[in-house]
């Protein structure tokens, strides 16, 4: 294109190579395609007929997209969330702030500050030193470290109370608790809950089948209930 060329919205008659700035009503003078074009705008990868996002034509086809893009060669489409800059939707290579690069997978993910940012992938906590939701130990559902489980991911497990999930027992009766798949009488001190009644986190049950006492890192509430310590 030797001679200025102007186009509109409605007239896009910019070379291939070129793309067309106007917005609005006003006519604009086409320019070459680089990566300084605003998102939304697009090279024409043929006469007159633009690609969104798309900042680099070859034989009617788009070669490369604008950051947050990429090309399936007819359509510029935009990366996963989190993603700064990608070569395909499953291969990112640059994170936005606030998300941490999975080499292994190509993907971004929200970094974490707390166990509570992890809640919404069951199996998961924050590591505070990556700053990324890492796997729970075996078998459990929340935890607040990989060798400290709170809660397991159902009630075939027995949670002990060193925070670690192992199999439970079937039909346990008030009064008993799960050691090693068998059930034994509780006691002060015993290795994972008391059965009682409908209460959790008991360590010893009266025999109404309310808790008289609660596993560590537990408080007893008003009716026995067992909450955990805040």
């Amino acid at each position: 294109m030797t001679a200025k060329t102007y186009c509109s919205v409605g007239n896009n008659v910019c070379d291939i190579n070129y793309y067309c700035p106007a917005s609005g009503v006003l006519h604009e003078t086409c320019q070459k395609c680089s990566i300084d074009i605003p998102v939304g705008y697009g090279c024409n990868c043929t006469a007159k007929k633009s690609i969104k996002n798309c900042i680099e034509c070859r034989s009617r086809y788009c070669l490369k997209c604008l950051p947050g893009f990429y090309t399936n060669l007819t359509r510029c489409l935009k990366c996963t969330q989190g993603c700064k800059d990608c070569k395909s939707e499953y291969n990112c290579t640059r994170c936005e702030d606030g998300y941490i690069f999975n080499s292994a997978r190509k993907i971004c993910t929200p970094k974490c500050f707390t166990n509570t940012d992890c809640m919404d992938r069951k199996g998961k906590y924050c590591n505070l030193i990556t700053n990324q939701c890492e796997s729970c130990g075996p078998f459990c559902q929340w935890c607040i470290s990989p060798s400290f489980c709170y809660s397991c991911i159902s009630d075939q497990y027995t949670l002990t109370v060193s925070g670690i999930c192992e199999m439970g027992c079937l039909n346990l009766q008030n009064g008993e608790y799960c050691k090693e798949g068998k059930a034994e009488p509780c006691f002060e001190g015993c290795t994972s809950a008391c059965k009682c009644g409908e209460q959790k986190n008991c360590a010893t049950c009266s025999l109404a089948g309310y808790c008289t006492s609660c596993l560590p890192h537990y408080q007893q509430e008003m009716f026995g209930a067992c909450t955990q310590c805040s």
